[in-house]
């Protein structure tokens, strides 16, 4: 392991048994990483890997000053870039039709 190596404790999202983590890197507790999503906490180094891992919500990164229900409620509420500039177009497109209304000219009729 490296000199300043961080390590953390992660979670699989899931309980479906299968493989959230397999990775080779020197920096791991005995140079690999396996978290298999079985429910448990695993130690792992912060490598690249961990890091798009947890950004994907694949994983949930877990601390004893925050509960590990806390966690992967946030894991699986986190909006996504793509989820985001939709929310903010539909937000903009309502605005525009409220704007819309208000200008509009009623007909006589």
């Amino acid at each position: 392991m490296s000199d300043k190596v961080e390590l953390v404790t992660v979670k699989a999202t899931k309980e479906d048994g299968r493989v959230a983590l397999y990775e080779t890197h020197p920096d791991h507790p005995g140079g690999e990483a396996f978290v298999p999503a079985d429910g448990k906490s695993y130690r792992v180094a912060r490598t690249p890997t961990v890091e798009q891992k947890i950004r994907d919500g694949e994983l949930v990164e877990v601390s004893a000053d925050r509960p590990l229900g806390t966690a992967l409620r946030d894991a699986f509420t986190r909006e996504t870039d793509e989820q985001k500039a939709a929310r903010e177009a539909q937000a903009v497109a309502q605005k525009q039709a409220a704007a819309d209304a208000q200008t509009r000219v009623p007909r006589k009729g």
